[in-house]
């Protein structure tokens, strides 16, 4: 599709698809900032111990993200090592290893908030933790780096950073008008 789109000089914006290389127009959110009010606001709230869960299939790729995570709570004293954990998930894709967690769970780390980098690892996680008899936020919080469909209609709305569409799409729509306007040739 995008080399149909250039081919006939079709003016398009890819969002929040970081490139590395290649001229393409892209509109991505600025998770340096994302990760700063994340961790402001786990400072705020006087959690120590965290613990960050992302998924065994996206380690990679999530390797930057996890490293302005662990930068930014180093600067703040309060907030101890967090905690990395690559969870793996069962075949049916529902079910998380309640075992990677678990030892975390207890002295002499104790986690307060489990962070999760993709939203599509709550509900197995909430899932997990109610399985456990795990109260979100009484026994542990939880807090997620993506914005979720449904999160605010749970029993226990699930706290996360929501991606700023008004600014994206002001960005969009200027970079397109700019194309428009230039032709293509922008």
């Amino acid at each position: 599709t995008i080399r149909v789109l250039r081919a006939t000089d079709y003016p398009f914006i890819l969002l929040e698809k970081p490139l590395k290389s290649g001229k393409l127009n892209v509109v991505n959110t600025d998770m340096s900032a994302g990760v700063q009010l994340v961790s402001d606001h786990i400072n705020n709230l006087g959690y120590k111990n965290v613990i960050i869960a992302g998924d065994r299939k996206t380690a990679r790729s999530d390797s930057p993200l996890i490293d302005k995570l662990v930068s930014t709570f180093g600067k703040m004293q309060q907030i101890n090592k967090p905690v990395i954990i690559e969870l793996e998930r069962s075949l049916t894709d529902s079910e998380i290893d309640f075992s990677q967690i678990e030892h975390f769970l207890r002295p002499p780390f104790r986690a307060d908030l489990i962070l999760v980098l993709h939203s599509d690892l709550v509900y197995p996680l909430m899932s997990m933790l109610k399985k456990k008899k795990l109260r979100v936020p009484q026994d542990i919080a939880l807090l997620s780096l993506e914005d979720g469909v449904g999160f605010d209609l749970m029993f226990t709305p699930v706290t996360c950073l929501k991606t700023p569409f008004p600014g994206l799409s002001i960005k969009a729509a200027n970079m397109i008008w700019s194309e428009v306007k230039n032709a293509g040739k922008g």
